[in-house]
């Protein structure tokens, strides 16, 4: 299976849609239950019923976003010329918890989150790095909008200029100014339609600080969980102890990548993790898929991603066999 989706043949891409495509069939027909609040997510949040349309733009989101981050990788040399291997793990890693979440805000920070991931992969490559270190830092703070904790992100943006060497006081200023724009802008807004107080207010309440771990009650859903990050951590681990074999600036790019990860998952253990975990999805698949298709012993690998998908299979069907039954009782 790895060595099928390490080659770009336009059949992969087809048959990485298919599998999407048969992983969210019961996102169609489960009922819709909400979305997550945040700071504008409260006010774009579709007042919609048609529960297939949502899930449908939802999943072509996916779609479209797991082609994007496929391409930059390829251009950034974390995995093969053509291969396939980050558009199949993006979208399996973005099916984990999908069921009865449509347009859920992660799959539109995650895409935007790529743009950060790509504007912080060129560093190495320009000689002003300034303007690309604000693209970067403002994206983030767009990002906050939805995720408040998000805000943190902008130590990536340090940890990335720290690493590529470029670290001066201006790079550290422009950061910040980058993050705290989209505020500005936003409040400004608010401020001119008279709805500022009543903005900070569900700002202030969207900011959950509750440290420790929130796990899915069900255990199928627990087993992906887990299965999920560990795939993830052996990943980092295989990633690491080959990092001298690799070019300095695809070194330093995987290193910050691997930070990418770890912060995230620092901010989920501050805010809870349920289906927020999915913040994981784009530094996991960037190294989860460099990774497999580097190694050289792929059959327990190869298990290990029909295991996956076999239990998101189960997992998404289950779902929607059970609320099926309620419905008919």
């Amino acid at each position: 299976m790895i060595k099928y989706f390490n080659t770009g043949y336009i059949s992969r891409y087809f048959v990485c849609f298919l599998i999407g495509l048969i992983l969210w069939i019961p996102s169609f027909l489960v009922p819709f239950n909400g979305g997550e609040i945040g700071l504008i997510w409260s006010n774009l949040l579709f007042k919609f019923s048609n529960t297939v349309v949502l899930s449908l733009f939802s999943f072509i989101l996916v779609l479209v976003t797991s082609v994007i981050l496929n391409k930059f990788a390829i251009d950034n040399g974390f995995s093969g010329n053509l291969g396939t291997l980050v558009l199949l793990f993006y979208i399996v890693f973005s099916s984990l918890f999908n069921t009865g979440h449509y347009l859920g805000s992660f799959m539109i920070v995650n895409l935007m989150l790529i743009f950060v991931w790509s504007n912080l992969m060129r560093l190495p490559y320009i000689k002003n790095a300034e303007p690309v270190i604000f693209n970067a830092s403002f994206l983030i703070g767009v990002t906050s909008f939805f995720y408040p904790a998000l805000v943190l992100l902008f130590l990536l943006v340090w940890i990335s200029i720290i690493v590529h060497r470029i670290l001066s006081w201006r790079t550290i200023v422009i950061t910040l100014l980058g993050v705290l724009l989209p505020y500005f802008f936003m409040f400004s807004w608010f401020f001119s339609q008279g709805t500022l107080l009543n903005e900070l207010e569900l700002f202030s309440d969207s900011i959950n600080v509750s440290i420790g771990l929130i796990l899915p009650g069900d255990s199928i859903e627990f087993i992906l969980l887990v299965v999920f990050l560990f795939t993830i951590v052996i990943s980092i681990l295989g990633v690491s102890g080959k990092l001298n074999e690799k070019s300095i600036n695809l070194r330093r790019n995987l290193i910050i990548s691997i930070f990418w990860f770890i912060l995230v998952l620092g901010i989920l253990l501050l805010t809870g993790i349920s289906t927020k975990a999915l913040l994981l999805v784009i530094p996991g698949t960037i190294i989860t898929a460099h990774w497999f298709s580097n190694v050289k012993k792929t059959k327990i690998y190869n298990y290990l991603i029909i295991f996956m998908l076999l239990l998101v299979f189960v997992s998404n069907y289950l779902t929607l066999f059970n609320n099926f039954f309620r419905s008919t009782i």
